[in-house]
């Protein structure tokens, strides 16, 4: 029997998931107790190690599997084969328990070496240390934290060290629940796992937030009511706003004062109006020729309280980068897209539609490589699970059906990857040979 093989372990529920025994285990229907104590030491623990991914593996009720319980910095989907492994299997998270030491595997060759078996079910390039994790001076679990491979080098002496505190946050916080719970007499909670793994998003970094203000626009008489951010958005003191269109009209450039005629024309026809772009001044500088700023509004029309007024209840939203950066996405020659961290198509420019023959609604929430025919071959969403766990820029070259050869990049990060696709040559030299001899491997 393959080492690697999942061993069977306990009952399971008609969904999948294992019952939790009795007994005052720490099991099903108490997950949510192993994340809280677990998910602030793993996040800090690929903090600490320079990581880009991080997982925590429990014991099973029986002992003789080690379970994955959280997930974070990479998809689920991505380690289904390594949900549950042998206790005594040759793998690096088993040899970590069982032997009770840190180890660490520095890149793909130090892994092969050592674990064959593993390497074969995750032909990628990383790195990846394995700490035990105790409960009452017990080991009930490994934490293990990925590394890209293509950063500096880290001493193995420094490994041990850098995981230190989040291993000891660990023990200290699965020791609490071990402890008698009050008024139980006698027994303790016993670290086990037999559930499917809990995904940990890592914290994402802090991005210009999005400002929205809200106003309420009389179509019939050009009166109208905002609130502060509303206002801020526009660059009008509240002192200084007189409650009028003429305030807002002052405001706003005057090759886009049509995008306001256009608005009200929208809420009058069709009832409602969707994302009119229109730039305001930008006093924030302080310079003596202001600059703009977009703005989008949107909204619907109600009836007034007398039932003949028609009123614009709208809300301006602070276009910023967001805007910005998407018109420039339109622009490019290439065509670009996102896909989150399990895969799925979150954005694709005009040109990426063209290229790829597949229309935008069709693609946003899917994988690519199941709504786009010539895309389905394994190969493809291999290159996309090499770079979510190698986090490293992977590119590749595909026969498009018309017989041309389209280029693809994809650009990762924790949170999912950026792709960029372009029109080019067949592949010649040792391209050709290399795009001939692409391996067709499914971990």
């Amino acid at each position: 029997m393959d080492e690697s093989a999942a061993v069977p372990d306990g009952p399971r529920s008609p969904g999948g998931r294992s019952r939790g025994g009795g007994d005052g285990r720490v099991r099903t229907g108490d997950t949510g107790r192993i994340e809280d104590a677990l998910t602030a030491p793993l996040i800090e623990a690929v903090r600490d190690l320079g990581g880009y991914g991080g997982l925590v593996y429990l014991r099973s009720r029986d002992r003789r599997s080690l379970v994955l319980a959280l997930v974070t910095g990479v998809p689920r989907s991505l380690l289904r084969t390594w949900w549950r492994v042998p206790v005594g299997g040759a793998l690096p998270m088993a040899e970590a328990y069982r032997r009770d030491e840190t180890l660490w595997l520095p890149d793909e060759r130090a892994t092969m070496v050592r674990f064959p078996h593993f390497t074969a079910g995750l032909p990628y390039s990383f790195g990846s240390a394995y700490r035990p994790v105790r409960a009452a001076g017990e080991v009930v679990g490994v934490l293990v934290v990925l590394r890209s491979a293509a950063r500096s080098p880290l001493d193995a002496d420094a490994v041990e060290p850098a995981l230190r505190p989040a291993g000891q946050a660990m023990e200290e916080r699965l020791t609490r629940l071990t402890a008698v719970p009050p008024g139980t007499g006698s027994g303790a909670y016993r670290i086990e796992y037999d559930d499917e793994p809990v995904g940990v998003r890592l914290p994402t970094p802090a991005v210009q937030p999005v400002r929205v203000g809200l106003i309420d626009w009389d179509l019939d008489t050009d009166r109208c009511t905002a609130d502060d951010e509303a206002l801020a958005l526009l660059g009008i003191g509240r002192a200084d706003f007189g409650g009028t269109m003429a305030d807002i009209e002052a405001r706003v450039s005057p090759d886009d004062l049509h995008e306001l005629r256009a608005s009200r024309h929208d809420a009058l026809t069709l009832g409602r109006v969707r994302c009119r772009h229109f730039r305001v001044r930008d006093d924030s500088a302080g310079d003596e020729e202001a600059g703009y700023r977009p703005v989008e509004l949107w909204g619907h029309l109600v009836r007034g309280g007398t039932g003949s007024d028609r009123i614009l209840v709208g809300a301006l939203v602070d276009a910023g980068s967001g805007f910005t950066a998407a018109e420039a996405a339109e622009r490019l020659p290439d065509g670009l897209f996102s896909l989150d961290q399990d895969g799925r198509l979150t954005y694709a420019n005009r040109r990426c539609e063209e290229l790829l023959g597949g229309g935008r609604e069709a693609l946003l929430g899917r994988y690519p490589w199941e709504v786009i025919t010539w895309l389905r071959d394994p190969a493809y969403e291999d290159r996309y699970r090499a770079a979510m766990l190698s986090q490293e820029q992977v590119s590749f070259l595909v026969r498009h059906p018309t017989g041309n050869w389209l280029s693809f990049v994809l650009y990762p990060d924790v949170h999912g990857l950026t792709g960029r696709v372009h029109p080019t040559g067949p592949p010649t030299g040792a391209e050709a040979v290399r795009e001939a001899g692409s391996p067709r491997r499914w971990p």
